[in-house]
């Protein structure tokens, strides 16, 4: 189906220019003759007897003319056209077909493309009919019995259908037993009148005596009357200038000649060319571009690609013009011809073309033209002003049509370098080619940085501060991202007008780039402007900036923040984006976030199922590797939350993380060794650790409390500034200052301490910290608490610790297997494949595959790497090979 760029429609597409939109009206397509010329009166009545027309006749046959006739002699329906693809998918037919009869209204989240829902959508929607042209395109066989399903359940919805095989669609009616109408290339054929009339719009003085010549020729193809009109010489084919019309399609041929003859200089002529190089031409749109006429110009709905356009069908004007439709045929002849007669016209032309389609909603499709037409000027132009949308839903029709410019020449354009990068960076299958254009960018931002203007200089800051911190050079990100935001703040109003499109997404990535380097605060307030310059035509943006607001304030135990974020993105709903999985990904790891500190591992890892394979190469994976691996401790499986995060941290195929986010993560796997008793071990991983951070402190105060060395504990922790750290530290550092003190003869600090933390936890609702203190520490609290008489404070913690489990006295793991299970995790750690393995074993590779299967599964992994090294620390098999 024709789209403006070949992306999936988007969830919310309100409507144009935020005016409301009254019942959809046919878009009516002109007949490709005046009607007076080649009326079919006699069958237009046939396609309206049933709610399934079926019109299956070869190309020319007249299948179009038919159908456009019908459309102009029934002006009070309402519906569609629309043409189908080779590649058409159901979602995509249904979409599109959303956008046209609900005036672009927001898609139902869920279930809108059920058979159950196509019916509950269209059944209310009124009388409408769908035209589909080239139906034999068609080759999915469930849009055809959607077809059927629809046409039977709905009595308000009609279907002309039209193609040259439309047999599927005809036994799959035929087999439901509705009512259908067939007309075939015999019911076409022209009769005598109607031929007649053909050359007499050639301008023949004796049609009907040349109509009789034809004979049984006249087949009611175009191509057979025009072979009938050159063969005979006593009729010549005279156009309106005078001229001879030779070769090519007659009726096509004798409307051009006519706009020329009309047209009074060539430059009008190829303006009107110009604008010819959609399929189809509204006559309007020939009027508002050769004339000038503003009014007709507002009356221009656009140069879509969805459905067919156009005015009412309708007889010659006052000025003798017709409704007009070019063909594929005449329309590559038309563009060869403007582009070698008039290439200075054709080039300005064809820029007037491209600006109204970017300004105008159709972004995709003026971007592959400006790189046709070698201006990437304009592309660049085209790319900031729409670069939301082209990401989020045309993603892979901006990487065609990058793709096509050669390396020499787009290395001088940043914004098509880093354009390409991030459609690349957005999908975990094509993140590594990434990298080649983020280079380039970078290299082109140095190139273009001294000469910009202020604006655009503001950009290339932001893009060079995205291409650092994505290829792993995060000290330049972060230089980068502070004189973008200086560069953004100290533009002029004019200035900042020009970038609005493209704030939010610069926003998004500043944010991102300081949120990786611990300035989480700065951060949010950064997602807090771009969330104010966001455009309510383009969800995407919103979507991505509040995922980010609730992934971050999470990450800070700001819960507060985070509820609300995620509120905002339920009222949006669901995203149909081609990026959806990249925009949400922090939006996942809040709400697993939430669920975990809510005491559910199980259902924290519900929320990350769906990114898993994106979590595998996108730059936020640490965020899901410490939820995944909190999740396994909370459920019992120290060894397995070790495993997982010691097999992530050396896997050099991940893309590369802030020294600070590794850094705190080496401070999760130290934690895991000492809620174990193994000091020494996590003594040994915290020489990793950057001494500044405000994290790495409170794990030294919580490893001396382990130690048992309460008074540096103590001593540490108060040296913390309360106001300087967020929610989660300043709950764990009260709590540990009240378990370092708890034994002191003065109980008043310690239990003035713990008042604190909980009166904090139950503001925010941070009960992970509870974890990080020893468990026997917090019991002796409790009853220090109870025998000080504070028992509403000793009853809150209880509360607290019966919702989390005691990692610090976790029981070894025990892990059964059976004796097959383990001859088979024996051969796997020896390298073995599963062919070998079942010739080893005498049985069948399928057996050592679920064996296999059981095994990862007992023993909580997914890879056979993993199964290895948990299955060596629980002392299942030797130490894995080094």
């Amino acid at each position: 189906m024709y789209s403006d760029g070949g992306g999936e429609p988007a969830r919310s597409r309100p409507a144009d220019n935020g005016k409301d939109h009254k019942e959809p009206k046919l878009i009516r397509l002109s007949a490709r003759l005046p009607r007076l010329a080649l009326t079919r009166a006699t069958l237009i009545p046939r396609l309206d007897i049933s709610g399934l027309v079926l019109i299956e006749a070869p190309p020319g046959a007249g299948k179009t003319t038919l159908v456009s006739q019908w459309s102009a002699a029934r002006p009070d329906r309402s519906g569609v056209w629309v043409g189908a693809s080779r590649t058409e998918s159901r979602a995509r037919f249904w979409g599109v077909l959303h956008l046209l009869l609900t005036a672009r209204e927001t898609v139902e989240p869920a279930g809108a493309f059920s058979r159950e829902g196509l019916i509950r959508w269209l059944g209310p929607l009124g009388e409408q009919t769908i035209i589909v042209r080239d139906a034999h395109r068609i080759t999915d066989p469930e849009i055809l019995e959607d077809i059927v399903r629809v046409v039977r359940a709905c009595a308000n919805i009609r279907f002309i259908v039209f193609g040259r095989d439309l047999g599927a669609l005809l036994a799959r009616a035929d087999g439901a037993g509705i009512e259908r109408e067939l007309l075939t290339r015999e019911d076409l054929l022209l009769g005598e009148d109607e031929t007649a009339g053909y050359f007499r719009l050639l301008g023949y003085a004796e049609p009907e005596r040349a109509a009789a010549a034809g004979g049984s020729r006249l087949d009611g193809t175009f191509g057979t009357l025009h072979a009938v009109a050159h063969g005979n010489p006593a009729h010549p084919l005279v156009t309106p200038s005078g001229g001879l019309l030779n070769g090519g399609d007659t009726v096509f041929d004798w409307y051009l000649d006519r706009v020329r003859a009309e047209l009074a200089t060539d430059a009008s002529y190829t303006r009107f060319l110009a604008l010819g190089l959609p399929d189809e031409i509204p006559a309007d749109l020939i009027s508002a571009v050769t004339e000038g006429d503003s009014e007709a110009t507002a009356r221009i709905s656009g140069l879509l690609n969805v459905g067919v356009f156009g005015p009412d069908a309708r007889d010659a004007d006052a000025s003798g013009r017709y409704p007009l439709i070019l063909g594929p045929r005449l329309r590559a002849r038309m563009v060869t011809e403007l582009r070698e007669a008039y290439p200075t016209q054709h080039a300005a032309a064809a820029r007037r073309v491209i600006r109204w389609k970017m300004r105008n909603g159709y972004p995709a499709e003026a971007l592959a033209r400006a790189v046709a037409i070698g201006d990437l000027d304009l592309a660049t132009e085209v790319v900031w002003r729409n670069f939301g949308p082209l990401m989020s839903r045309h993603g892979s029709v901006v990487a065609r049509s990058l793709r096509r410019i050669p390396l020499g020449e787009i290395r001088h354009f940043p914004m098509l370098c880093m354009t390409l990068a991030l459609v690349y960076n957005s999908s975990g299958l094509t993140r590594l080619r990434g990298t080649e254009y983020f280079g380039l960018a970078l290299a082109a931002v140095r190139d273009r940085l001294v000469t910009a203007p202020v604006h655009e200089r503001a950009l290339l800051l932001s893009m060079q501060s995205v291409a650092n911190r994505v290829i792993g050079r995060f000290g330049p990100a972060v230089a980068a991202a502070k004189l973008a935001e200086d560069a953004i703040i100290a533009l002029p109003l004019d200035a900042r007008e020009t970038l609005g499109p493209v704030l939010p997404v610069l926003g998004a990535h500043l944010a991102i780039t300081l949120h990786y380097a611990g300035n989480r605060v700065h951060a949010l307030e950064i997602l807090g402007a771009a969330l104010a310059a966001t455009d309510s035509s383009i969800p995407e943006d919103r979507v991505h900036v509040l995922a980010l607001i609730a992934g971050i304030s999470a990450a800070r135990g700001d819960f507060s923040k985070t509820r609300e974020a995620l509120a905002r993105l339920d009222q949006i709903g669901p995203l149909v984006a081609q990026n959806r999985l990249y925009l949400t990904t922090l939006e996942a790891t809040a709400r697993a976030t939430l669920a975990l500190e809510q005491g559910d591992p199980d259902r924290a890892v519900g929320f990350l199922e769906t990114y898993r394979e994106e979590l595998e190469t996108s730059e936020h994976w640490p965020a899901a590797l410490s939820i995944l691996t909190l999740a396994d401790l909370m459920r019992g499986m120290r060894v397995g939350a070790i495993t997982r995060l010691e097999s992530r941290l050396n896997d050099e195929r991940r893309p590369p993380i802030h020294p600070l986010v590794r850094s705190r993560l080496t401070i999760l796997r130290a934690d895991l060794e000492l809620f174990g008793g193994d000091l020494a071990r996590a003594d040994r991983l915290a020489a990793q650790l950057i001494s500044s951070d405000p994290e790495t402190v409170l794990y030294r105060a919580r490893r001396e409390l382990a130690a048992g060395q309460v008074r540096d504990c103590a001593v540490r922790v108060s040296e913390l500034s309360l106001d300087s750290l967020s929610p989660r530290w300043q709950v764990l550092s009260k709590l540990l200052l009240a378990a370092a003190t708890v034994d002191d003869d003065d109980p008043r600090l310690s239990l003035d301490a713990l008042e604190a933390a909980l009166a904090i936890l139950a503001e925010t609702g941070v009960t992970l910290a509870l974890l990080a203190v020893p468990h026997e520490r917090l019991v002796r609290l409790e009853a220090r608490a109870r025998v000080e008489g504070r028992v509403a404070l000793a009853d809150a913690l209880t509360v607290r610790l019966g919702s989390l489990p005691n990692v610090w006295e976790s029981a070894p793991e025990h892990v059964h297997l059976t004796t097959r299970e383990r001859l088979v995790l024996r051969h796997l750690a020896h390298g073995l494949t599963a062919p070998e393995i079942a010739r080893a074993l005498t049985v069948s590779p399928n057996t050592v595959k679920t064996q296999s299967r059981s095994v990862y599964r007992k023993l909580g992994v997914s890879t056979r790497g993993d199964a290895i090294m948990r299955a060596a620390r629980l002392g299942l098999i030797g130490d894995p090979t080094p």
